[in-house]
Order: structure tokens, then C-alpha cells, then sequence
């Protein structure tokens, strides 16, 4: 997918570097958020949403975006390569990032429409329609924040570790280390299950193969930062253990059992995702198919020529 630079990394370099700049984009994070929090948040009045939403858009901005420069200064000074050849070449973007945004949200909908139909799932009007416009404004904010927090992770582990691995030792060595990588990134995330990781890196690798569909990582930056969004923002669910959120749209509250739910840790924990990423990744897996036998077919046409 990316176009690689005068310098190789190894396996262990390119997983050293991965760890480095996303323990760099936390610390970092955590120290900026915490003098901005008293700075400018400390005697506004909590629970609104146009202040959450600026709060969200501060906290990930502040981890995220020192993701972004450290990548971009080790590809500039080591690697020897513009940063946009990580997948942010711009023929197609803006119809790559729509398309990838549109299938998040279609896909994260589909799970909380079957979510919505279990037995002991209860629902509450969003936000939308008690506040109205300051509540599509402090989404619209959280919807920034989370667009800058998922483009940040996708960089990383597939715009970065994925073809890193890849140039070495193949697509699907790429595909399931920068997967499985990912997955363990969020093994400290409160509330986490093992049915939770395993989600995770599924979600990891239909991301992976949608960029190597894709050529490109704007779709699946759109996908990420909708998808997430989506899922708290607009349905109110935990996201990968984080806390509840007031929903925008409708407030789905889960009773059910945990391993169809989620439980604490959102709908990433439970089998409902699981399903659904998995066919996301069948459908993904048959378009790659399709696209080398054409590929094929077109080579051997040009030879006979």
C-alpha cells in the first residue's frame, strides 16, 4: 500500500518504533490534557455537551497529534520519505474518505440494530431531541476529536507497522501482526475481556485488508473515526471500555448477557461485533480476491497483445 523508503526497517524496528511513538502520544497526552483540563475547563459547568464535546476534541488532539509528528519525524530523518506516502496520496481522498466514512457507520448501525432488539435492551431519546442544536454542536466537536484520535491509530498500525511488516515478510504477516499488535494496544483499557482483545484485532485486520483493498488510508481512517463515533456519539455505548456517553440520536441500554453485549467494555466485547467483522472481513477478503485474478487476467491479456 505505502510506498517504502531508501531505509528498510526490521520486524523488531518497526514494532520498537510502533511501541516508542504510542506510549510518547499517551505520556505526552496525559500531561498536556491534564494543565489544559485546569486551565480551561476548571470553572466551566460539566455535563453540557457543546463542553464535552470541546473536551473530547482537546483530549484526543492532545494524545493523538504527537502520534502524527513523531511518525512523520521518523519517516522524514530515518526513513527518508514524505509522509504522505504512509497512504495519504491524494488521487481519489475525498471519494475514499466518504466511502470508508459511510461503511463505518453503516457498519457500527448494523450492531446496534441487532443490540436494539434483544429482549432486555432498553431505549432513551438522545440528546437531539431535548437540546437540539448545542447537543449536534458538541457532537459535531466529538466527531473532530475522534476523527484525529482513529486517523492517529491508523497511521500507525496500518499506515505504518503494516507495510513495515509487510515489505519484509509479506501481505498476511502484515495483515495479522500490525492485527494482533493492535489488539494488544488496548489490553490495559478498563474493563477489557479476552473476547474484547480478539474483537479488536479483528477490527485491526478488516482495516488492514479495506487499506490494502483501498490502496490507500483515507477510507480507512473515515471508517475508524465513523465507526467510533457512531458507536458513542450517536448510540451512547461504551467504546472499547471508555465511559457512557450521552447518545445524540438514541440511547441504547444493554442488559443482556455479556458475551452477546459487551458488558463493560461496550459492544467491542461482545459476540454481536465479532460477527460483523467477521463478514466485514469475508467481503473484504473476496474483493482482494477478485481484484488479483483481474489483475491476472489483464497481465495475461497485455502479454498476448
Amino acid at each position: 500500500m505505502a510506498r517504502q523508503g531508501r531505509r528498510q526497517p526490521s520486524a523488531s524496528v518497526a514494532i520498537v518504533v510502533t511501541v516508542v511513538v504510542l506510549v510518547v502520544g499517551i505520556i505526552v497526552g496525559q500531561i498536556a490534557m491534564r494543565a489544559a483540563a485546569r486551565a480551561l475547563f476548571s470553572n466551566v459547568e460539566p455535563g453540557r455537551p457543546i463542553v464535552d464535546g470541546a473536551q473530547e476534541l482537546l483530549d484526543f488532539s492532545l494524545h493523538f497529534l504527537p502520534i502524527f509528528f513523531c511518525l512523520w519525524a521518523w519517516l522524514a530523518f530515518w526513513a527518508q520519505r514524505p509522509f504522505a506516502t504512509l497512504g495519504f496520496e491524494r488521487p481519489r481522498a475525498a471519494t475514499r474518505f466518504l466511502a470508508g466514512a459511510l461503511i463505518g457507520a453503516m457498519m457500527m448501525s448494523v450492531v446496534a440494530s441487532v443490540l436494539m432488539v434483544l429482549p432486555q435492551t432498553s431505549l432513551v431519546h438522545g440528546e437531539l431531541w431535548t437540546l437540539g442544536g448545542e447537543a449536534v454542536a458538541g457532537s459535531t466537536l466529538a466527531l473532530v476529536g475522534t476523527i484525529i484520535q482513529s486517523s492517529g491509530e491508523e497511521v500507525l498500525f496500518r499506515g505504518w507497522l503494516l507495510p513495515a511488516l509487510g515489505a519484509r515478510y509479506g501481505p498476511w504477516p502484515g495483515v495479522i501482526g500490525s492485527s494482533l499488535l493492535f489488539g494488544v494496544a488496548h489490553v490495559l483499557n478498563p474493563n477489557v475481556t479476552m473476547l474484547g482483545l480478539i474483537n479488536l484485532s479483528l477490527f485491526g485486520m478488516f482495516l488492514a485488508l479495506y487499506a490494502l483493498a483501498t490502496q490507500s488510508l483515507w477510507g480507512a481512517c473515515a471508517w475508524h473515526a465513523l465507526w467510533n463515533w457512531t458507536d458513542a456519539a450517536v448510540f451512547g455505548f461504551r467504546d472499547s471500555g471508555g465511559p457512557l456517553h450521552s447518545a445524540l440520536l438514541v440511547s441504547v441500554n444493554t442488559s443482556g448477557p455479556d458475551l452477546l453485549t459487551g458488558g463493560g467494555f461496550g459492544p467491542d466485547g461482545g459476540l454481536v461485533e465479532t460477527i460483523v467483522l467477521s463478514v466485514g472481513i469475508a467481503i473484504v477478503m473476496v474483493r482482494l480476491r477478485v481484484d488479483a485474478v483481474n489483475r491476472h487476467n489483464n497481465d495475461v491479456s497485455s502479454r498476448s497483445d
